[in-house]
């Protein structure tokens, strides 16, 4: 673009063509955009149990007698999954399920 302005026009400064660039409709879309939210480095597990992540499945539509929701707990290093039935989602029922998973000395019901 820098050539052809100097061999075709005259008296068009840089600025001009950069407010041009900026303002262009076809220029923006051709421009890379930048992506958010990638993971610029990766979450690292060194020891089991050391992260894990938990969700609670409703089966209030399908219920097993009393148990109405099933914990799902899985470690991050091995993807070991561990799966408990739930009466409720209360947090007490939900903490004492973790402790059971984190301690498995202490009993569940």
């Amino acid at each position: 673009m820098e050539a052809e302005r100097k061999n075709k026009f005259c008296n068009i400064t840089q600025q001009v063509i950069d407010l041009y660039l900026a303002l262009c409709e076809h220029c923006q879309l051709k421009k890379k955009t930048l992506k958010w939210g990638l993971v610029v480095r990766p979450i690292l597990s060194h020891y089991m149990n050391s992260r894990c992540q938990v969700g609670l499945t409703d089966m209030q539509s399908g219920p097993d007698g009393y148990y109405r929701f099933i914990m799902n707990y899985q470690d991050h290093l091995t993807k070991f999954t561990i799966l408990h039935l739930l009466k409720s989602k209360t947090a007490e029922e939900v903490a004492y399920q973790l402790l059971y998973v984190w301690c498995p000395i202490h009993t569940a019901e």
